[in-house]
């Protein structure tokens, strides 16, 4: 009878599935085998072989095995556990980040693919980022890690090494700057930076390392804000893939920190100097541009509380937009980068970028949401989200949205109230929705000594006058919402980097 009990033990446990979720913030979605459709997902559903898990903008989900391992995905990743059973943990990571916390027990069980590497573990704590493309940045803190390309070449990884692997094949591993080295102010700041928007503080201090070795331009500077108050603006601008381009401003006020990035993925490669791709984010008169967006993601926080931003193009295309029959979409003037300056384009075709998905989400939940077929010609074609989510398509919940009690959908824009003064240099926009909740923001110019200019005294509206002007100026956005519990982001910009990268060209 013991030996009864203990085959079927046995098999139990072998049949049953050795992993779980144990977190999901945002959105964050479960595709079991069994089903083969996708779902919200909830905390402590069992995964089991061949089950994927997708997470979207701003969201995390964690994976724990039986034996104790811990994963834990960031942003925008896409998850397969491959094998999970009593004999093996073979996992796929395909996009994205992942760090991993894998216990001794699991050595030669644990297995992690990516496109282009299988890692195997023996009690090991890293992280890996996958990137579009398939390339993928490791970095181990503690234990060894093997690695394998798809060329059947191998390395072992040592504690404190770093490696990527592409199609290529591996590269060679190099040491990760020691804590002493990535003391500046600087760097802590974006490590905090990093942290709001990932919760993550042992993967804050590998994206500071990447994305600080990355930067092509980088800038700090002591401005004074519309209070008065005294602010450390930091800038860089980063190239985290061929096609894409990133910059992030880091406030710090004393103790408080804010920080910005706007991320860019255009249609074709970059070249090496950005001019001519971001001279042409405004539209292109009679043609399409040689460069256009596919995608953007902006991301802002004061440690506590996040806005994030995303919109998303998949027309294949730009769309002529005086010509599409919306006269909300008509554009008189655009900025022309071969003569360096604004020219009148009226009753003339000019392209501009549409993006058919668009999601502003709020404390990592979906606010507005907005999406439109492959086929829309204009931003009117685009129908409101209410249930589902404009990016990733899944099903809004508590958890991932914020929606009106009445009706559980997603909350409606009850107003959306713009004013400006020119004069003045101060432009308010203030939204309020169907629960009674609200967002608003306050933009303004700003000289040194942090009064507010009017756009006259920048030296001009347009090219070289303009440009030259406000390297002496400085640009503030101050974001409240009934969200915030009193709080607010308040970010300060000086464009003096933006003219010098070619980013700001009007």
């Amino acid at each position: 009878m013991s030996a009864l009990l203990g085959l079927l033990g046995a098999l139990l446990s072998t049949a049953h599935a050795a992993a779980h979720l144990s977190k999901a913030e945002g959105i964050v979605e479960v595709r079991h085998a069994a089903v083969g459709t996708w779902s919200p997902a909830r905390a402590l559903e069992q995964l089991e072989s061949e089950d994927r898990i997708r997470t979207g903008l701003g969201a995390a989900a964690g994976i724990s095995f039986d034996e104790g391992t811990v994963l834990q995905l960031g942003p925008d990743a896409s998850f397969v556990v491959e094998e999970a059973s009593e004999k093996a943990m073979r996992t796929r990571l395909d996009l994205g980040l992942l760090r991993a916390n894998v216990q001794p027990q699991a050595a030669g069980k644990f297995e992690l693919r990516t496109p282009t590497a299988l890692l195997r573990v023996r009690g090991t704590d890293f992280e890996v980022r996958v990137l579009a493309g398939g390339r993928t940045l490791v970095e181990l803190y503690q234990g060894a890690l093997a690695v394998e390309d798809n060329l059947g070449n191998q390395t072992l990884l040592k504690p404190n090494e770093r490696l990527q692997i592409d199609v290529r094949g591996l590269q060679a591993p190099e040491l990760r700057p020691s804590r002493q080295q990535t003391a500046s102010a600087g760097v802590r700041a974006l490590a905090r930076g990093e942290a709001a928007l990932d919760a993550s503080q042992e993967r804050e201090r590998a994206a500071t390392d990447r994305e600080l070795k990355l930067a092509e331009f980088q800038q700090g500077r002591a401005l004074v804000d519309v209070t008065g108050s005294r602010v450390r603006v930091e800038e860089y601008i980063l190239r985290p893939s061929a096609d894409s381009f990133r910059l992030v401003v880091l406030n710090e006020r004393g103790r408080s920190m804010n920080w910005f990035f706007y991320q860019g993925t255009f249609n074709r490669s970059l070249p090496g100097d950005l001019t001519a791709p971001l001279s042409q984010l405004s539209g292109c008169a009679d043609r399409q541009c040689d460069w256009f967006l596919t995608e953007y993601t902006t991301g802002r926080s004061n440690l506590v509380d996040n806005v994030l931003e995303r919109g998303v193009n998949t027309l294949g295309g730009q769309i002529d937009v005086n010509s599409n029959g919306s006269v909300n979409d008509d554009v008189s003037t655009v900025f022309d980068g071969a003569s360096d300056r604004f020219i009148n384009v009226a009753g003339r075709p000019v392209f501009q970028t549409i993006f058919n998905k668009f999601g502003l989400y709020v404390n990592g939940k979906l606010l507005i949401g907005k999406s439109g077929g492959n086929n829309i010609t204009s931003d009117q074609d685009r129908l409101p989200s209410s249930v589902t989510d404009p990016i990733t398509g899944a099903a809004l919940t508590d958890a991932n949205a914020w929606l009106d009690s009445t009706n559980g959908q997603l909350v409606t824009l009850a107003a959306d109230v713009k004013t400006s003064s020119a004069e003045k240099g101060h432009q308010q926009v203030y939204n309020s929705f169907s629960d009674g909740s609200h967002i608003q923001w306050d933009n303004y110019s700003l000289n040194l000594d942090g009064k507010v200019v009017p756009r006259g005294e920048l030296g001009g509206v347009a090219g070289d006058p303009f440009r030259r002007g406000v390297l002496n100026f400085g640009y503030e956005q101050v974001i409240t919402s009934s969200h915030f519990q009193g709080r607010r982001i308040d970010l300060l910009v000086q464009p003096r980097i933006l003219v010098q990268a070619g980013i700001l060209q009007q």
